[in-house]
């Protein structure tokens, strides 16, 4: 999937900046979370989750 690498290029992003990938990985599971109640196909729930 896609989502890995972009999730590795954060963590190097946000190395100097530990709250700041915490709380993107906060909202991510968020955003995951509503969508499992949606009829959303998987390749649809990767581009919500990316953008």
């Amino acid at each position: 999937m896609f989502i890995e690498k972009i999730i590795i290029e954060m963590k190097e992003v946000f190395k100097e900046i530990p709250f700041g990938i915490e709380h993107t990985f906060k909202v991510l599971q968020n955003s995951r979370d509503i969508m499992k109640d949606e009829n959303i196909d998987e390749e649809e729930k990767e581009l919500i989750s990316i953008l």
